[in-house]
């Protein structure tokens, strides 16, 4: 989960119509998806094809949205079957949870036992039957299943207390350089928030919210990078990073600091929820997915 989503009832600048990247804006209706430099509407095999020279895909979903989870399923199967070799990436688990993934699959234990080993309802909370057929796909397709996030004690002290107010232990094992000055990244997080909730001023609390944002970013890319550097990767590999919109949005977050720490590119879907078309800025991702609502409930970015 993000923590720029937190505050997002507060929001006032559209922050899927920000002029950041490709200028121009496409619209997409409930059900479609939408590449979003040309406008048209396409299948899902296009966004696989896109991919095909790149090592990462980036998938950003509202959670606990059916449509965008078995969409993401069907998306690792596709690239599956065209010969890429994966690894998944989830948002949903943290680190000390990789030992757990690897045992998963190496078969000592099966997605039916999966919510209990992985912890699941405390690493993530949204229930698991969404998030099921995407690791069921993953291992169907042979692929690698990596634990992204950073623990989450972490990201709540850096809330707290700013990334220079944690203590030199935890501050070590922290990732190193962090960009704290992305003036689009900085914007896209207030366009989420509602801006400066002091009148204007920066307020520390939200200076160490978008703070602890970047270290869940770099920390997600970093692990990834990781991965892959560790494994002398193939241009034949594809490592599917999934987590929320908010951070793949306009190629922040998680796609510019994978680019950042290792040069690497990839493609990148925003997945979004609506009843009506929405118009979205050409910016915000290479594709777009709106899922229509399903009847009471409601979802988070």
């Amino acid at each position: 989960m993000s923590v720029l989503w937190s505050l997002a009832a507060l929001a006032v600048a559209n922050p899927y119509q920000l002029d950041i990247g490709a200028r121009g804006r496409v619209t997409v209706a409930p059900g479609q998806i939408v590449e979003t430099a040309s406008g048209r509407v396409v299948a899902s095999s296009r966004i696989v094809q896109a991919a095909r020279r790149v090592p990462y895909l980036y998938l950003g979903e509202t959670h606990a949205t059916a449509a965008h989870q078995n969409l993401m399923a069907e998306l690792i199967r596709e690239a599956a079957s065209q010969g890429r070799t994966l690894t998944v990436g989830l948002e949903m688990l943290t680190r000390p949870r990789q030992n757990d993934l690897c045992a998963l699959r190496a078969g000592e234990f099966d997605l039916n036992a999966a919510p209990s080993r992985l912890n699941w309802r405390s690493e993530w909370g949204f229930d698991w039957s969404f998030y099921r057929p995407i690791l069921g796909a993953a291992l169907a397709s042979g692929g690698a299943l990596v634990a992204l996030n950073v623990p989450r004690d972490w990201v709540r002290q850096v809330g707290r207390l700013g990334w220079k107010g944690v203590g030199p232990e935890l501050a070590t094992q922290f990732p190193r350089d962090p960009n704290l000055t992305s003036r689009d990244h900085r914007r896209m997080f207030e366009s989420m928030v509602g801006g400066h909730p002091t009148g204007g001023t920066a307020s520390p609390n939200l200076d160490n919210m978008f703070q602890a944002q970047v270290l869940w970013d770099e920390g997600m890319a970093q692990t990834a990078v990781e991965w892959r550097k560790a494994r002398a990767s193939r241009p034949s590999d594809l490592f599917v990073v999934i987590a929320g919109s908010g951070h793949v949005m306009y190629g922040l977050g998680i796609p510019a600091r994978v680019r950042r720490q290792s040069g690497a590119r990839g493609v990148t879907v925003v997945m979004l929820q609506s009843g009506t078309p929405l118009e979205v800025s050409k910016g915000i991702a290479d594709f777009v997915f709106v899922a229509p609502p399903v009847p009471g409930v409601r979802n988070r970015p």
